[in-house]
């Protein structure tokens, strides 16, 4: 009874031990991978990187104009802002591949996306994209902003179990991307994206028309408001 049950023990412990390790396998070639990262020059070990989980994007959402209001929504998610192609941007890339297989298994709450800002002015605009890359962690209608220095698995995974990513900065403000004026960034952006999908000779004409008459009409407003300032005066 005694060897059954030490059996069991062991058979329950390798059991999940080999769970944990199918959970962060991923599936590119380590040994390509390595060659990759080698000659990218990125010092990966040093980074902790797994090399096969590196240039394993699969768990890495592709989030786009279309889809980012009904992925958001729920769980948390940690947003790489980037371009594509960034030559750039492969060190940052590769840890955040590697952080999404090895957050999977402890913390499968927090999905991971990236968003080519290139291929999305919407979103280029709704975010206020100023540098790439850029990363923010989203909790519900929380952003902040998370530093690049935090993109390592081991760096990151204290972070989170920590204090969940709270601990960095909090975007707020009237102006900001969370402010009160993120329904008119979203109007904004969906104008452009409207507008870049128009491939005719009119597309320019059309443009320059409308900023034409919305000038116009600024100025219109800045002189009825200089000649009831005027007419004021004159009543005193």
């Amino acid at each position: 009874m005694y060897f059954m049950k030490k059996l069991s023990a062991v058979c329950l412990f390798l059991g999940s031990l080999v769970q944990g390790v199918k959970s962060i396998t991923c599936d590119t070639d380590e040994s390509a991978s390595i060659e990759v990262l080698e000659t990218s020059g990125i010092s990966w070990k040093e980074l902790g990187i797994t090399p096969s989980c590196a240039l394993d994007p699969s768990l890495v959402n592709n989030l786009t104009d279309k889809n980012w209001d009904s992925s958001i929504k729920t769980n948390e998610w940690l947003i790489q802002i980037t371009i594509d192609p960034c030559t750039l941007c492969h060190k940052e890339e590769y840890m955040f591949n590697d952080l999404s297989h090895q957050m999977k298994e402890n913390y499968p709450n927090v999905q991971f996306g990236r968003v080519y800002i290139n291929g999305n002015p919407e979103l280029a605009v709704r975010l206020l994209v100023e540098k790439l890359p850029v990363y923010y962690f989203i909790s519900g209608n929380n952003y902040y902003n998370i530093p690049p220095s935090v993109l390592p698995v081991k760096e990151a995974l204290a972070a989170y179990s920590k204090h969940q990513f709270t601990e960095f900065t909090k975007i707020q403000g009237i102006f900001s991307i969370a402010g009160p004026f993120r329904f008119a960034y979203k109007l904004l952006g969906k104008a452009l994206s409207f507008y870049s999908q128009f491939n005719s000779p009119y597309t320019p004409l059309l443009i320059n028309s409308t900023m034409f008459v919305l000038t116009m009409l600024f100025i219109r407003q800045l002189r009825q408001k200089r000649k009831e300032k005027i007419q004021s005066k004159k009543e005193k």
